[in-house]
């Protein structure tokens, strides 16, 4: 994937040792979709702006569509924070410019190898695992040949764009479902953070295709 070098300017505390959730090695149920084959390391962000209802989302995004992602790479920022670059097809456009059919997307997080930086590895106290998925609150980056539904906002210093609230702008469509891509303990402690997947996780994505249109028929 070409692209210019970039640096996205996102504020993040990432959370080294505090804890690594262990891959999904357990069967979980049909409305969860795994993100990552790798243990998890949580960090927070700092979120200039947190929403609270999609019509807010939909107000402020720059562009609203179904993509799939068809190409990524990670970078490490400041040597530490792992920065996911990905270039996604655009499958469905609600609101943005129709001229658009790729768009590149700058996520906080992705898989980090950490024998190949020079920072110690997070532990569970059991072992230290070679590659881990940095993650926003339990929630991993989007993966290739997966398709999403994204409220992104552009990034004015950079030919990006990045999901709105950090992890909050972005769902994952699976078997015309959209699916919950954080554990059932990671929605009840952050419901606020993750109130698009607790309104409209497990259901038909045409009802959030609806909403989408709805609000899109007020403008």
């Amino acid at each position: 994937m070409k692209r210019k070098n970039i640096k996205l300017i996102y504020p993040f505390l990432l959370v080294v040792g505090l804890f690594v959730i262990y891959g999904e090695t357990a069967r979980q149920d049909d409305l969860f979709s795994s993100e990552t084959e790798y243990p998890i390391v949580s960090g927070r962000p700092f979120l200039a702006v947190a929403y609270s209802s999609i019509d807010e989302m939909y107000r402020d995004a720059d562009v609203v569509a179904e993509i799939e992602i068809i190409d990524q790479e990670v970078e490490m920022l400041d040597g530490t924070i792992a920065q996911t670059i990905s270039e996604a097809k655009i499958q469905a456009l609600y609101k943005g410019d129709p001229e658009l059919e790729t768009i590149v997307i700058a996520e906080v997080g992705g898989p980090v190898d950490y024998t190949k930086i020079s920072i110690d590895k997070p532990s569970t106290g059991r072992h230290k695992p070679e590659i881990v998925e940095q993650t926003v609150e339990g929630s991993p980056v989007m993966k290739v040949n997966n398709s999403y539904m994204v409220f992104l906002r552009h990034n004015q210093k950079s030919d990006t764009y990045s999901p709105m609230g950090s992890v909050q702008g972005k769902l994952k469509l699976q078997n015309d479902r959209v699916v919950f891509t954080v554990k059932k303990d990671a929605l009840e402690e952050d419901d606020d953070l993750f109130f698009l997947q607790k309104e409209f996780g497990g259901k038909n994505s045409k009802k959030l295709v609806d909403k989408i249109i709805s609000l899109k028929e007020e403008e």
